[in-house]
């Protein structure tokens, strides 16, 4: 490894934080420690000092365990990275004469124990099923 020419120096200005270059050639950026860390390393490199690849900090390598766990549990589970809640799933309601149906519910069960309250009233009550595809949450509009 060659000599260092490029000595960082850590001090604190109006924006927190700052590295700088002994050699005066550096301009610090804004940024979390690492970054400038990964910053002044880069500049070193530039100005041709052979630099040591930085280590990971222990954040970083479980993020990248969570990824290869992810891309196993992709390839094992065909294509779905969520193992724990199905793509798609069975929904149960009633519907009535109306063509309405009420109180959708994953459990056939409960369902058609509605449908049999529902007869009472509704003679042409129907049990009802559905498919339904999950997939992430989003805002709503």
């Amino acid at each position: 490894m060659s000599a260092r020419k490029h000595l960082a120096r850590r001090g604190y200005g109006r924006n927190g934080l700052a590295i700088f270059c002994q050699c005066g050639e550096y301009r610090s950026i804004a940024g979390t420690v690492r970054e400038q860390e990964d910053a002044h390393r880069a500049h070193r490199v530039d100005m041709g000092e052979t630099v040591q690849p930085r280590k990971p900090s222990k954040i970083e390598r479980l993020e990248a365990e969570v990824e290869r766990l992810r891309a196993e549990l992709t390839a094992v589970s065909g294509g779905t990275a969520d193992a724990g809640q199905p793509e798609t799933a069975v929904e149960f309601g009633v519907q009535a004469p109306d063509g309405d149906v009420l109180v959708p519910t994953p459990d056939r069960a409960a369902a058609e124990q509605r449908l049999a309250r529902y007869r009472d009233m509704w003679p042409t009550a129907a049990l009802m099923q559905r498919t339904v595809r999950y997939s992430a949450w989003t805002e709503a509009e």
